[in-house]
């Protein structure tokens, strides 16, 4: 081989060479990319895709006057949800549906047959005994999701002082928002493994994590107080229609607030934050 020839061989090794080394860069580069700066957020993404999760909403905190009655409490219901990739009898299972929670067979034939869906609402705020049905029935791929609704036990007695909660269980008006992370708990959730067409996996395990429920708030008001106080600022609205109208009953012992009525026009909301103490 002559020199030239020798030359020209070293020459193409050589950009064989740094061709490899600069592919195994990118390749070390991308590897790195993948698995150190995107790896928790591909990482989350995957396990979205193969996991699914029903919420459990925490049961509310109770609001009490000073002896105990209770103004606001909260009770659970339970959201009904299928799976139709995980249904084989797909009519037993929709019969099974349209008898207990009294929904239309056709439509329910529909959702259990709807394949393109991962996991289909059935039913909102269904009641424990209707709940307790459907768990023994132990329906293939019927889901429970449990809820926290509201109730007030006086209605509209206190409601300005009380506020109320949205459909989310959120407070957002009154003490119900003030106090709304005392209250509120912290949620639960069901995790169990599935495939990409929403069917769960045989022999996984199920993951159950329980709800925490919200603290009470007990209040210097007295109910039997404040129901006196509404109804005379009732008679005196009544009579003198006044703009508004605000009636307050307080222990000139220790200060505390026995009673606060208002007038529909009232709004607590307006009064300066400042005003209240945690």
């Amino acid at each position: 081989m002559s020199e030239y020839g020798s030359v020209s061989v070293k020459k193409r090794l050589l950009c064989a060479s740094v061709a490899l080394g600069f592919f195994l860069l990118l390749l070390v580069g991308r590897l790195f990319f993948v698995q150190i700066v995107n790896g928790k957020s591909l990482s989350k993404k995957a396990t979205d895709q193969w996991m699914r999760d029903i919420p459990l909403s925490a049961l509310r905190g109770t609001i009490s006057d000073r002896n105990g009655a209770v103004l606001a409490s909260s009770f659970t219901t339970y959201d009904v949800y299928v799976r139709p990739n995980s249904v084989s009898e797909k009519e037993a299972v929709a019969l099974l549906l349209a008898e207990v929670l009294q929904k239309d067979t056709n439509e329910m034939i529909e959702k259990v047959s709807d394949s393109k869906t991962s996991e289909v609402l059935i039913a909102k705020e269904v009641e424990k005994q209707t709940a307790a049905k459907l768990k023994e029935a132990n329906a293939e791929g019927v889901y429970l999701s449990e809820n926290s609704t509201r109730l007030y036990a006086y209605d509209q007695l206190l409601c300005q002082v009380l506020g109320f909660c949205n459909a989310d269980g959120d407070g957002q008006s009154g003490l119900e928002a003030f106090y709304n992370k005392y209250l509120a708990g912290v949620d639960g959730v069901l995790v169990s493994e599935t495939d990409n067409a929403g069917r769960e996996i045989a022999d996984t395990s199920t993951s159950y994590i329980p709800s925490i429920a919200g603290m009470n708030i007990q209040l210097t008001i007295d109910l039997e107080i404040q129901q006196i106080a509404e109804k005379t600022l009732a008679n005196l609205c009544g009579e003198q229609s006044p703009a508004s109208a605000t009636a307050i009953v307080m222990d000139p012992n220790t200060g505390e607030i026995l009673a606060m009525a208002m007038s529909p026009t009232f709004d607590l909301n307006n009064v300066p934050r400042d005003n209240i103490k945690e």
